[in-house]
């Protein structure tokens, strides 16, 4: 009997609720009494904010961890690149979507040299924001494109491809500005290993 009695009560609570809740326009509608006002102004039409694509210059301080790799081609790199995405209402592009990249690294040490190319697909996961500040994580899944010379070593590779890993984190600041730090993986190629550690800051148009 008491279950049958609650469920009753349940019931006569929801009716009641949604009566009251149904009534809310009509109220609302008697409540404003005051005159009508016209006016001889055209109604104000608001747009929706739009998504646009931009272009976003970047440039990276690139530091590989391997010992090798450092004597060979020195241990700061310099990195040139972009990124293609949208910009989505509110100004900045980290909500949570897939976008393509693409980084130049190069670097020169006597006949050495060192050439990465990073081509990739980059997820963007945003973090908890302020106004004008909003954090974020990510991931990238690429092909490297490189090319090695080292005298010392008999390596004069020309162009080839291997695969790569890469996780970020960073800020957007602002509606152009974006400044990150990331680590790329590389699966070794020739004898050496290119995994490193990147310092970027990038604009965007």
């Amino acid at each position: 009997m008491k279950s049958v009695k609650g469920v009753r009560l349940t019931l006569a609570a929801i009716v009641l609720i949604a009566s009251i809740w149904a009534a809310l326009p009509s109220f609302a509608q008697t409540a404003d009494t005051s005159p009508a006002v016209q006016s001889n102004n055209p109604p104000v039409i608001v747009e929706t904010a739009k998504p646009h694509w931009y272009i976003a210059p970047m440039v990276t301080l690139y530091m590989p961890t391997n010992s090798k790799t450092q004597d060979r081609f020195g241990s700061t790199w310099t990195s040139w690149g972009f990124t293609i995405g949208q910009t989505f209402p509110g100004g900045n592009d980290t909500l949570d979507k897939f976008m393509f990249h693409l980084d130049a690294i190069f670097r020169s040490s006597g006949e050495n040299h060192a050439y990465l190319i990073p081509v990739g697909i980059k997820y963007t996961k945003s973090l908890p924001r302020s106004k004008d500040f909003v954090p974020f994580v990510g991931a990238t899944a690429d092909v490297f494109f490189i090319d090695l010379r080292s005298i010392p070593d008999g390596v004069d590779s020309g162009l080839r491809t291997t695969g790569g890993l890469g996780v970020f984190a960073g800020a957007d600041i602002g509606k152009n500005l974006t400044v990150k730090a990331n680590y790329y993986a590389v699966v070794k190629t020739q004898g050496f290993d290119l995994s490193g550690l990147g310092l970027a800051l990038n604009l965007r148009y």
